[in-house]
């Protein structure tokens, strides 16, 4: 059926592990795919909202949140959408509910900026000191997202840095001690949070039809993972294994 109904001829029936194709430099998301899938085998994941449906549903959990809760403002990149993003902090902010901002650091304008500002906590993705080996793994310089991450830190609100540990990418033990050795010499940092890589994402990447491009991707040992917050704990800093 979903072969029948594609216009661009996008859609094949192949054998093996995933029985239909979809090839995605035909495929224009008209997603009339979708509309005859008996089912829900292909569906529409999310859907467009303005930032009052989204914060009447934020609304609802108010009283659930308490003391101690908030709203989290992740992605993908949430800056990517700095007037939404900007707009649904002030919103929570001015009925008195805590944010947080996730956020990979690389912001550019100034309403993103002004988002990694008013967030009441960020968690902040660092990825390496080293700016060709970050360009080569991330495809842009670490410049700005330093510079993103010494501005929220001068302003004495709280900041949770994340940091994924990739075999051969982010675990080299001199590079993580850069990273400690920066970190302890900002002084709003509340707590490190350690992410070893995992392969939970590989099968979407084959379901799209995207190369993974991760070469090893392994379980650290516990002495490995104990040997990473050593590093950081060195230097005074809270750390702990995932957040």
């Amino acid at each position: 059926m979903c072969e029948g109904v594609c216009q661009k001829g996008a859609v094949e029936r192949v054998p093996g592990e995933i029985p239909v194709k979809i090839d995605r430099g035909l495929c224009n998301n008209c997603l009339e795919c979708t509309k005859v899938c008996p089912t829900n085998a292909l569906g529409v994941f999310g859907e467009d909202q303005t930032l009052d449906e989204v914060f009447r549903q934020v609304e609802r959990d108010q009283l659930y949140f308490g003391s101690q809760g908030g709203v989290t403002i992740g992605g993908g990149e949430a800056t990517v959408f700095p007037d939404f993003t900007l707009g649904l902090i002030r919103r929570c902010k001015a009925h008195y509910i805590h944010t947080a901002l996730d956020t990979c650091g690389y912001i550019e304008t100034p309403k993103g900026i002004e988002a990694l500002a008013e967030a009441d906590l960020v968690l902040f993705d660092l990825k390496g000191m080293d700016s060709e080996k970050h360009r080569k793994n991330t495809g842009v310089s670490n410049r700005l997202i330093h510079e993103n991450l010494r501005f929220r830190d001068s302003l004495n609100k709280d900041l949770i840095i994340r940091i994924p540990v990739i075999p051969g990418y982010t675990d080299g033990k001199e590079e993580l001690e850069a990273e400690a050795e920066f970190l302890a010499g900002l002084k709003s940092v509340r707590r490190v949070d350690i992410l070893p890589v995992h392969k939970y994402g590989e099968l979407k990447y084959r379901q799209l039809g995207i190369p993974y491009a991760i070469r090893e991707v392994r379980n650290y040992t516990r002495e490995e993972e104990q040997m990473f917050c050593e590093i950081f704990a060195q230097k005074g800093l809270h750390v702990q294994i995932g957040g």
